[in-house]
């Protein structure tokens, strides 16, 4: 039988590999639909007593789940130096109009 943490730590994999599927897609939208929920369960995980559990099967699954969660970030933060750079290009194309516009 598996206990609460080993169900609450497959779940979050599962909604991971969901949110990596969406990134993949660049389905932004769905993702961000999608991400808070994930946060929260993660920082709910985070606040467990993980003393009274099996030592070797906990540490084992939480290393998998945070080797998938750094995959996730990754993809966030490739996304969010995308956003980036388009900021600056709308800066950039709105200063030269701006300025155009004063000529």
């Amino acid at each position: 039988m598996q206990n609460k943490i080993m169900v609450q730590i497959m779940q979050l994999q599962e909604v991971n590999q969901q949110l990596q599927a969406l990134a993949s897609k660049e389905d932004w939208e769905a993702f961000s639909e999608q991400i808070g929920a994930y946060l929260a369960q993660m920082q709910a995980l985070c606040q467990r007593d993980f003393t009274q559990e099996p030592e070797t099967l906990t540490a084992q699954q939480l290393s998998a789940l945070l080797a998938e969660d750094a995959q996730l970030r990754t993809l966030i933060k490739s996304r969010l130096s995308i956003l980036s750079q388009d900021m600056s290009a709308m800066r950039k194309s709105r200063s030269s109009s701006q300025a155009y516009n004063a000529v």
